[in-house]
């Protein structure tokens, strides 16, 4: 795992916000006992440098993602939040119930 997060931690201003989003998905179902917080303290980083290019979809995969890890990131679950309220309308049952979750 730490080869992995070494290399993409090098190339995070190269991805999409798509991949950072899923990046955070996988490394949230991945873990193992809190390993990937490191990683993903970097990650937050990143996704709110570029929170304004971030989709909907993309930002409730992001809060579910930190939230299960358990990754203490107010800052970012916050800006998160305001994304998703400002579009909450495009949310489906399911988007809403992961952000309510997530965010609470």
């Amino acid at each position: 795992m730490q080869i992995i997060t070494a290399f993409v931690e090098q190339r995070l201003d190269e991805l999409a916000t798509r991949d950072l989003a899923a990046l955070a998905w996988s490394f949230a179902k991945l873990d193992q006992g809190g390993g990937s917080r490191t990683f993903m303290a970097t990650l937050a980083g990143a996704v709110a440098d570029r929170m304004p290019e971030l989709a909907v979809q993309d930002a409730v995969n992001v809060a579910w993602s930190f939230a299960t890890v358990q990754a203490q990131q107010q800052p970012l679950m916050w800006q998160l939040g305001v994304t998703i309220y400002a579009h909450v309308g495009e949310l489906n049952a399911q988007d809403l119930s992961n952000t309510v979750w997530s965010l609470a």
